[in-house]
């Protein structure tokens, strides 16, 4: 069986466009998942273990995109995923902050002005936290829409390609 020079699997071709897309450089990519240098560009498939370290670093990418092109590239329920865990873990530690200053208040106020100042505080780091909730909440609702945006144009981008693909195919068929 002859190989031929010029083929890149198209496995490849997707890590490849996934690696432009998200601006990682195929050093990085190398570095980050410990595949050999040079991989991407050899004119033949990746192997198995190379496929499991590339999901294992960048969970984002889309397996049944990366393995059949159907879908989208990124893997959107992860992303949030990442944004919810951020956001519960600020959450949490700002409870823990709030409880050790409730513990504060039951053990050592002892006057009613200290006991004014802490609820005072409390009030204040309240606000706060409510304010960056909203914050969070808006920019999880932004990061939805621009990744629903960032899907559409894809979709747009593939489908012009296409039609140039289908285009030259044309024209170099009417040439022969």
């Amino acid at each position: 069986m002859q190989e031929n020079k010029g083929y890149i699997s198209v496995i490849k071709k997707r890590i490849l466009l996934y690696l432009d897309n998200q601006g990682i450089t195929k050093y990085k990519f190398y570095k980050t998942t410990g595949i050999s240098s040079g991989v991407l560009d050899k004119p033949s498939g990746i192997s198995e273990e190379g496929l499991l370290k590339t999901l294992e670093f960048y969970p984002d990418l889309s397996e049944i995109w990366l393995l059949f092109g159907k879908g989208d590239m990124i893997n959107i329920n992860h992303s949030y995923a990442q944004v919810n865990a951020q956001v519960n873990a600020q959450v949490k530690e700002k409870e823990e902050e709030i409880n050790e200053t409730v513990e504060v208040y039951n053990k050592g106020c002892v006057n009613c002005k200290d006991k004014e100042r802490i609820i005072q505080q409390l009030q204040v780091r309240i606000k706060e936290y409510q304010e960056r909730i909203t914050e969070l909440s808006t920019e999880r609702k932004e990061y939805k829409e621009e990744a629903y945006l960032m899907r559409t144009e894809l979709r747009i981008l593939q489908n012009e390609h296409n039609n140039l693909l289908n285009q030259l195919n044309n024209s170099n068929s009417k040439a022969c």
